[in-house]
């Protein structure tokens, strides 16, 4: 698994995904140790030894373990370059055509955000989103950090990914910019969709331009 690239245009992102223990009901990339964690985080809570009043709440539903016990499920993603263009003449973004080869929650938007480039406005695992950043991206498994006083470190292991400082100007540039029509806008949109038709058998094909 993990990421490969034919070429300087397309690729592939074969990473498994699973439920986040710690942010539920977000998803994040699967990994031995992040399964480690999960299940002694389990037994913590069977234990009632955790002190965040918040998780501890969230993690007594009686979905949550049925949740988050689930096994790790294969997720496919293939991606093709389309161009390279600046949002407000300043930030440099990656234009994508991503087809996800499997259908796992969240799967487009973890698989990006796990190889360092975040979709452009995502809330949940862009940087200091609602989920796991770089969807769990496990950094200690290859020496660095991943906060903020980790930087160098984030910027080792994704060369090519923007900096922290800029991702977060970004973002602030998109929640707050209603006037320029991408106030809160997820630069994630589905081009074509493709099916069967339900009677006939025919092949049917739809079609939309993205709005950004």
């Amino acid at each position: 698994g993990g990421f490969r690239g034919s070429g300087a245009l397309e690729g592939t992102i074969e990473v498994d995904l699973v439920r986040d223990w710690n942010k539920p009901p977000f998803m994040r990339i699967a990994a031995p140790s992040l399964q480690q964690q999960t299940q002694e985080q389990t037994n913590d809570d069977d234990d009632n030894n955790n002190t965040d009043k918040e998780l501890q709440s969230r993690r007594q539903h009686k979905g949550y373990h049925k949740m988050i016990n689930k096994a790790a499920k294969p997720s496919l993603t293939t991606f093709t370059i389309l161009s390279y263009e600046y949002i407000n003449n300043t930030y440099p973004v990656t234009r994508m055509e991503l087809v996800p080869h499997t259908g796992r929650t969240h799967q487009l938007r973890v698989h990006c955000a796990c190889i360092g480039h975040p979709i452009v406005g995502d809330d949940i695992y862009g940087v200091d989103g609602d989920g796991s950043m770089y969807g769990g991206f496990d950094f200690e498994s290859v020496g660095g950090g991943g906060g903020d006083n980790n930087n160098n470190k984030v910027e080792d292991v994704f060369p090519c990914s923007m900096s922290l400082k800029m991702q977060r100007e970004l973002d602030t540039f998109i929640r707050d910019g209603e006037e320029k029509g991408m106030g809160g806008l997820l630069c994630l949109h589905a081009k074509e969709l493709s099916i069967y038709h339900p009677y006939t058998g025919a092949p049917m094909t739809f079609t939309s331009k993205a709005p950004f």
